[in-house]
């Protein structure tokens, strides 16, 4: 008999803080014996930045930039790959929320990483 279904290879949970996505991705990672990648709590500046300390926001969103990147790039993710993956976020919301806190100059700075970030990272479409 034929596969009609085809199991997801990527899947990202998104929405606001604290309605569960790290709960969902869990249960869905477990579900579908999937790889689970988590959002990393330790950014170093996220408490400069919510005090409003000048520069702070540059530099916390530039440490999730860096570590969203690094976490999916250690996934293999290829065409020929048949694992799944479950995450509790979405690598292009960096960009929105770069764009929502940096100045001009700092967002300048930020486009040009993440633009050689993104090239780095498989389409999982």
């Amino acid at each position: 008999m034929a596969n009609l279904f085809e199991l997801p290879r990527y899947i990202a949970v998104e929405g606001p803080i604290r309605v569960g996505k790290s709960t969902l991705t869990r249960i869905l990672a477990e579900r579908l014996n999937a790889q689970r990648v988590m959002e990393t709590e330790d950014n170093p500046f996220l408490r400069a930045f919510y005090e409003g300390e000048r520069g702070a926001g540059f530099q916390a969103q530039f440490a999730f930039l860096i570590r969203r990147f690094e976490q999916l790039r250690a996934l293999d993710l290829g065409p020929h790959s048949q694992k799944s993956v479950v995450t509790d976020f979405v690598f292009e919301k960096d960009k929105l929320f770069a764009c929502l806190n940096l100045t001009d100059q700092e967002l300048e700075t930020y486009n040009r990483y993440y633009n050689h970030f993104r090239e780095q990272l498989p389409s999982v479409a």
